[in-house]
């Protein structure tokens, strides 16, 4: 839709350069300035309308003429050339947006903070992709994290994100895009934290399907399942590496008492929790 059309069924609409802030207006980006709507006699149907009519204009059609975005959508064959050295794929999964989200400022917080990039787009609505060069300034996870938390909290959403790997430039880039893109769907699945990468993703990644589809699994998982403190217990031992110090600790356990469970647990499935193999495996069949 053109903005004269949107102004024709607005006309209480207009453009300014910078953001209005008055608590009778609501203002989304649009361009390089702003577009601005009084509030009153709009409901929130009106709002979802007027910000799906907003989003279906010019940024779509920059993105489809990015040549990443081309490469990875399978339109070209080529890799882009607009980067030199190794780089590697952010993905973003924006929760709880509503119709007060300013994309605008939010992609250019995210541009300012994941240095250096080479560009980014959202491959869906809510699905942010971010294509970043290889840098020497680390950034942990927890640093990330603590960033998109800020983030949230500014523009009132919740975020996630996928870290992928740092790749060269080879043939085979859209192919290990494609993989990664597959793992970033399953974070929540496997992990709490709001940030993952490959580590997070990988086992449960590359064994599910093949327990899932497994009698052995199956069956095991159904004696470890039984008890929902069991996998409290699992969990415990498998995120503390073993240690049953720390495990009761997390558990709000004394040590005596895990032990004792620890020992029941063996009698109950032949497993023993103490042993990292069988550990490792019970962690595997709870997943």
């Amino acid at each position: 839709m053109t903005l004269s059309k949107l102004l024709n069924i607005y006309p209480d609409a207009s453009l300014s350069k910078i953001k209005i802030h008055d608590p009778l207006v609501r203002s989304y980006p649009y361009k390089e300035g702003w577009i601005n709507f009084f509030k009153k006699d709009k409901n929130e149907k009106e709002w979802d309308l007027i910000e799906i009519l907003l989003d279906q204009d010019a940024p779509l059609k920059k993105e489809t003429k990015s040549d990443w975005f081309s490469y990875l959508a399978g339109e070209t064959t080529m890799v882009p050339t607009s980067s030199k050295g190794a780089l590697r794929f952010l993905f973003f999964f924006l929760d709880k947006k509503d119709s007060t989200f300013e994309k605008k400022e939010w992609l250019r917080a995210i541009h300012e903070i994941f240095t250096p990039n080479i560009e980014g787009f959202f491959i869906q609505q809510n699905q942010y992709i971010l294509i970043q060069s290889y840098s020497s300034n680390f950034i942990s996870e927890t640093e990330m994290s603590g960033f998109l938390q800020t983030l949230d909290d500014d523009f009132s959403i919740q975020t996630r994100m996928h870290i992928g790997q740092y790749w060269e430039k080879t043939t085979n880039l859209k192919e290990l895009y494609e993989e990664e893109y597959q793992m970033s769907q399953i974070g929540p699945a496997t992990h709490s934290n709001r940030v993952t990468t490959l580590a997070d993703i990988a086992l449960y990644y590359y064994t599910h399907d093949k327990l899932k589809d497994s009698p052995v699994g199956q069956k095991i998982n159904q004696v470890l399942t039984e008890e929902y403190e069991w996998v409290e217990i699992i969990l415990a031992l498998w995120n503390s590496q073993g240690n049953i110090s720390v495990a009761a600790k997390a558990l709000y356990l004394h040590r005596n008492t895990l032990q004792y469970r620890l020992d029941k647990f063996n009698e109950k499935t032949h497993l023993s929790l103490k042993n990292m193999n069988d550990l490792f495996l019970c962690y595997l069949f709870i997943q």
